[in-house]
């Protein structure tokens, strides 16, 4: 088996803007966000930096969790040879990430390579790229 990197996954949810929302307002998009992140199997955690969610996450649960990181992807345009690169890999491989959602680099790699593995994915079928897990027979 390849793999091709690691995936633990924390970030601090948004404080909403005081002057944007209200405060029972800001209390129902944390709630939502929350309750999101529980069902992803997340936990969340007070630190002194802010509410953080800590745990594993898969590409299908950012929509409803970070759903500006879609936006990335959708815009961004692969090289071909990066494309060529994930298209070359034959054996079973399971790819894991580790990001954080506060930082620059994963909000606008992550995203990219997404859209890198949509497109090698296109050519030819590939087991979800996103995590593996196996089935009980």
């Amino acid at each position: 088996m390849l793999m091709l990197f690691a995936l633990v996954f924390g970030f601090l949810l948004p404080e909403p803007a005081a002057a944007q929302t209200s405060a029972v307002e800001a209390a129902g998009i944390l709630n939502a966000q929350e309750s999101a992140a529980c069902r992803a199997g997340m936990r969340l955690h007070e630190t002194e930096r802010g509410r953080q969610l800590l745990g594993e996450l898969v590409r299908g649960d950012f929509p409803r969790l970070l759903p500006g990181w879609d936006e990335e992807c959708a815009t961004y345009e692969p090289r071909p040879e990066d494309v060529a690169t994930l298209r070359a890999i034959t054996e079973d491989t399971d790819i894991f990430c580790i990001l954080g959602t506060w930082c620059g680099d994963s909000r606008r790699e992550v995203p990219r390579f997404w859209k890198i593995l949509q497109e090698a994915a296109s050519s030819k079928p590939l087991k979800p790229p996103w995590k593996r897990t196996p089935r009980a027979s």
